[in-house]
Protein backbone atom coordinates (compact mmCIF):
# COMPACT_ATOMS: atom_id res chain seq x y z
CA UNK A 1 0.00 0.00 0.00
CA UNK A 2 1.24 3.51 -0.70
CA UNK A 3 1.33 6.38 1.79
CA UNK A 4 -2.47 6.70 1.89
CA UNK A 5 -4.09 5.68 5.13
CA UNK A 6 -6.77 3.02 4.93
CA UNK A 7 -9.44 5.64 5.63
CA UNK A 8 -8.17 7.86 2.78
CA UNK A 9 -8.22 4.85 0.47
CA UNK A 10 -11.77 3.98 1.55
CA UNK A 11 -12.96 7.57 1.14
CA UNK A 12 -11.51 7.80 -2.38
CA UNK A 13 -13.07 4.51 -3.44
CA UNK A 14 -16.44 5.49 -1.90
CA UNK A 15 -16.39 8.82 -3.76
CA UNK A 16 -15.59 7.04 -7.04
CA UNK A 17 -18.33 4.49 -6.39
CA UNK A 18 -20.88 7.23 -5.68
CA UNK A 19 -19.89 9.06 -8.87
CA UNK A 20 -20.39 5.88 -10.89
CA UNK A 21 -23.67 4.88 -9.19
CA UNK A 22 -25.70 8.11 -9.17
CA UNK A 23 -24.80 8.95 -5.58
CA UNK A 24 -25.67 5.54 -4.15
CA UNK A 25 -23.29 4.06 -1.60
CA UNK A 26 -22.22 0.42 -1.35
CA UNK A 27 -23.36 -1.72 1.57
CA UNK A 28 -19.94 -3.06 2.51
CA UNK A 29 -16.27 -2.12 2.67
CA UNK A 30 -14.39 -5.42 2.46
CA UNK A 31 -10.82 -5.50 3.77
CA UNK A 32 -8.27 -7.82 5.37
CA UNK A 33 -8.63 -8.38 9.13
CA UNK A 34 -5.64 -6.11 9.89
CA UNK A 35 -6.96 -3.34 7.64
CA UNK A 36 -10.41 -3.70 9.22
CA UNK A 37 -8.90 -3.04 12.64
CA UNK A 38 -7.03 0.02 11.32
CA UNK A 39 -10.12 1.30 9.47
CA UNK A 40 -12.29 0.94 12.58
CA UNK A 41 -9.74 2.84 14.66
CA UNK A 42 -9.44 5.62 12.07
CA UNK A 43 -13.24 5.80 11.75
CA UNK A 44 -13.43 6.10 15.56
CA UNK A 45 -10.97 9.01 15.49
CA UNK A 46 -12.64 10.77 12.53
CA UNK A 47 -16.10 10.28 14.06
CA UNK A 48 -14.86 11.41 17.48
CA UNK A 49 -16.39 8.33 19.13
CA UNK A 50 -15.67 7.35 22.71
CA UNK A 51 -13.30 4.43 23.29
CA UNK A 52 -16.15 2.16 24.44
CA UNK A 53 -18.16 2.63 21.22
CA UNK A 54 -17.90 -0.37 18.90
CA UNK A 55 -17.31 0.94 15.37
CA UNK A 56 -18.74 -1.34 12.67
CA UNK A 57 -19.11 1.08 9.77
CA UNK A 58 -17.62 4.08 8.02
CA UNK A 59 -19.85 6.64 6.28
CA UNK A 60 -22.81 4.30 6.96
CA UNK A 61 -21.08 1.46 5.08
CA UNK A 62 -20.46 -1.76 6.98
CA UNK A 63 -16.86 -2.83 7.54
CA UNK A 64 -16.43 -6.53 6.72
CA UNK A 65 -13.31 -8.69 6.79
CA UNK A 66 -12.20 -11.23 4.23
CA UNK A 67 -9.18 -13.42 5.01
CA UNK A 68 -8.36 -13.81 1.31
CA UNK A 69 -7.63 -10.09 0.89
CA UNK A 70 -4.08 -8.90 1.41
CA UNK A 71 -3.02 -5.88 3.42
CA UNK A 72 -3.93 -2.73 1.52
CA UNK A 73 -6.57 -4.42 -0.62
CA UNK A 74 -10.00 -2.82 -0.30
CA UNK A 75 -13.23 -3.65 -2.11
CA UNK A 76 -16.66 -2.07 -2.09
CA UNK A 77 -19.65 -4.35 -2.60
CA UNK A 78 -23.36 -4.76 -2.11
CA UNK A 79 -22.86 -8.45 -1.33
CA UNK A 80 -21.07 -10.11 1.54
CA UNK A 81 -17.91 -12.01 0.55
CA UNK A 82 -18.02 -15.78 0.34
CA UNK A 83 -16.69 -17.39 3.49
CA UNK A 84 -15.25 -20.81 4.13
CA UNK A 85 -17.54 -21.48 7.09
Amino acid sequence: MNHHSIIQQATEQINTYKAEHKGDIPLYIIVSPNDAKALREEARRVGNYADDVIVTSYQDIGIVTNDSLTLGELRLSNELPETGS
